[in-house]
């Protein structure tokens, strides 16, 4: 069971999310392989990681990795 899940909320259009292929309702699972339990574990992924991400998402009940690519700016947030 997860706790304090991270859940994608909504989309921006054009964002890096929106490119990623990202929908509403998505439950992030890992960054990177490594598996995010809140919304902290996450930024620190996201923080800690390259240009392009690996994001294992959990849609309809089924696994998918998705691809994202971080542009520097969302880095310092």
């Amino acid at each position: 069971q997860i706790e304090n899940d991270v859940t994608v909320i909504d989309i921006i259009p054009n964002s890096p999310g929106d490119v990623a292929g990202f929908k509403s309702g998505d439950l992030i699972l890992s960054i990177d392989n490594v598996f995010s339990k809140n919304i902290q574990a996450f930024k620190n992924a996201l923080q800690n990681s390259g240009n392009k991400i690996k994001i294992l998402v959990l849609r309809n009940g089924l696994p998918l990795i998705l691809t994202l690519k971080v542009k520097n700016i969302l880095r310092n947030k």
